[in-house]
């Protein structure tokens, strides 16, 4: 997704796993040879806004955001354009 000179890399699944943030570091990859730029953000949208410890965890540690509902993910997408 692109918007406000925003690119974002979102992976959206009703509640989140390990493999899930990984799925999601792979693409940032073949974004990168595609639109020449790597993401500004990534970030796991869980449907449900359950979220495993152990998946937010690791999230973290790998620089994934957590959005568990579309007004998180809206103010994900804010932070990042506002910082621009």
């Amino acid at each position: 997704m692109e918007g406000k000179g925003v690119l974002a890399a979102v992976e959206a699944t009703v509640r989140p796993k390990v493999e899930d943030v990984d799925q999601l570091i792979a693409g940032a990859g073949i974004v990168k040879l595609e639109w020449g730029r790597k993401p500004d953000l990534l970030v796991i949208y869980s449907y449900s806004g359950e979220v495993p410890e152990e998946v937010a965890e690791y999230a973290a540690d790998e620089g994934v955001k957590i959005a568990r509902g579309p007004r998180e993910l809206k103010k994900l997408l804010d932070e990042v354009a506002s910082s621009r």
